[in-house]
């Protein structure tokens, strides 16, 4: 199969890496029944990417299913360009950056200044670093969750983002991660993560409206759950806020998604935008 890419077509697709599809002989039986009738993509051209494309807010992913992720990748650039006047030579980093996806754009137009994706996924930062490293300034590196550091100086960098990272921690992980970011971003510089935020709309949406979303609770806690079983935080919001509070984090902007049914938007999970104050 010409440029099948294996680690891309695991990882590119987030409904695929939510089945557990997570390796080669996995992903290849996922293809070969699913994915070639579906005209799922099997590789990416990065450098043709980084040398050729010149729309900063082009989709760059057109055949991607699932909402989540195609609503963020198609907005996301614009957003921080215009909200976090993301310069050229600005010092950002992601955390959970899987295959970069999400971010190539951004590394393209940070052209004078330094991207850093962090990862748990081993695969995810060799195929980076295969992939990316050479065609541009972006580093990579394999992280753990039992000691999240964050390898930057202090005051180091213009903007850390995250996506579905978040909904994954418990709530004093959150907090311990929120003071990392802290220390590593510049006076002024953004905080950009997504989340499931519990609120009255919410509690009232669900109770008023049959929607396809699972809410699980259980010793005090609420989970969405996927249709592969797996569950996803759902936080109380004025605990995050209080947290962007103590953390010294001033909220700029919430974009609620449309996990729950209460939003237009055409972004699945809840966005929190916060500015580092002190």
């Amino acid at each position: 199969m010409s440029n099948y890419d294996w680690v891309f077509y695991a990882n590119f697709y987030t409904d695929i890496k939510a089945a557990n599809i997570n390796t080669e002989e996995k992903a290849l039986e996922h293809y070969t029944s699913h994915g070639a009738v579906e005209n799922r993509r099997t590789h990416l051209d990065v450098e043709r990417y980084l040398k050729n494309s010149e729309v900063y807010g082009e989709t760059l992913f057109s055949s991607i299913n699932d909402v989540s992720f195609y609503g963020i990748s198609q907005h996301f650039l614009m957003y921080v360009i215009k909200e976090c006047k993301l310069s050229i030579n600005a010092n950002v980093a992601e955390i959970g950056s899987g295959i970069a996806c999400l971010s190539l754009p951004i590394i393209k137009h940070i052209k004078q200044g330094k991207y850093l994706g962090l990862d748990t996924n081993k695969a995810c930062i060799e195929w980076c670093r295969r992939k990316i490293s050479p065609y541009c300034d972006a580093t990579f590196r394999h992280v753990t969750n039992n000691h999240f550091i964050i390898p930057c100086d202090d005051n180091e960098l213009d903007m850390v983002y995250s996506t579905t990272v978040f909904l994954a921690l418990p709530i004093d992980d959150v907090n311990k991660y929120l003071m990392e970011i802290n220390r590593v971003l510049k006076k002024g510089g953004h905080l950009i993560i997504t989340v499931f935020l519990w609120n009255h709309t919410t509690q009232f949406s669900l109770k008023t409206k049959k929607i396809k979303t699972r809410i699980l609770r259980s010793n005090g806690n609420v989970y969405l759950v996927n249709c592969h079983g797996e569950q996803a935080n759902v936080y109380n919001d004025t605990t995050i806020y209080a947290l962007l509070e103590t953390a010294h984090y001033e909220i700029k902007e919430i974009i609620f998604g449309h996990w729950n049914d209460t939003s237009n938007s055409g972004i699945y999970q809840d966005i929190i935008h916060a500015v580092k104050i002190k």
